[in-house]
């Protein structure tokens, strides 16, 4: 009896440890460092080139066509903006466009 409760109670302990771990962090760009962006044509993505020189891609959470032809404002509540939030808003439409995940992009060699 006391292997088997001995046995629950670590295997309580180690779905414990499980649940305890943090998730990993998302990205977060700080929009004072944002050099330049580059809406996709389709609009589905957003290129977003640093001031240090990393370039950073958001695949958006779903389509924002107009992004690319009217422009776009940040709704942002500090000085980021992250992974999957409702990032921007399209300047004439006023549609409101969520953000993906932000990916890390290798920049072109410069010749």
């Amino acid at each position: 009896m006391r292997r088997i409760l001995s046995s629950v109670i670590l295997a309580g302990v180690a779905v414990m440890g499980l649940v305890v771990q943090p998730a990993a962090a998302g990205v977060c760009l700080n929009v004072k460092s944002i050099k330049n962006s580059d809406v996709a044509k389709d609009g589905t993505s957003i290129t977003f080139e640093m001031k240090d020189g990393k370039i950073w891609r958001n695949d958006l959470a779903g389509s924002c066509p107009d992004a690319w032809f009217n422009g776009f404002a940040w709704t942002v509540h500090a000085d980021t903006v992250c992974d999957n939030e409702p990032g921007l808003r399209v300047i004439n439409s006023g549609q409101i466009c969520k953000l993906g995940k932000f990916t890390a992009m290798t920049p072109a060699p410069r010749g």
